[in-house]
């Protein structure tokens, strides 16, 4: 689970926020890129599973830290 400070730190820094979303956006276009399609549609999805916020989405697999060759 999440700790709170979380939150807190994301409130009081909203740039960090848009940050993390921006990083899970680009995560998901090179998931994509690679052939490795997922449960998550959009950054923000990621950011509410990463915060424990969603329960429904699924956790990244072994394959996602493989290297391709």
């Amino acid at each position: 689970m999440a700790g709170k400070h979380r939150y807190v730190e994301f409130r009081r820094y909203p740039t960090y926020e848009k940050a993390y979303i921006h990083a899970f956006d680009r995560m998901l276009e090179t998931r994509k890129a690679n052939g490795k399609e997922g449960t998550w549609q959009t950054g923000y999805d990621v950011f509410r599973w990463w915060l424990d916020e969603d329960f429904n989405q699924y956790e990244i697999g072994e394959e996602f830290y493989q290297n391709e060759e």
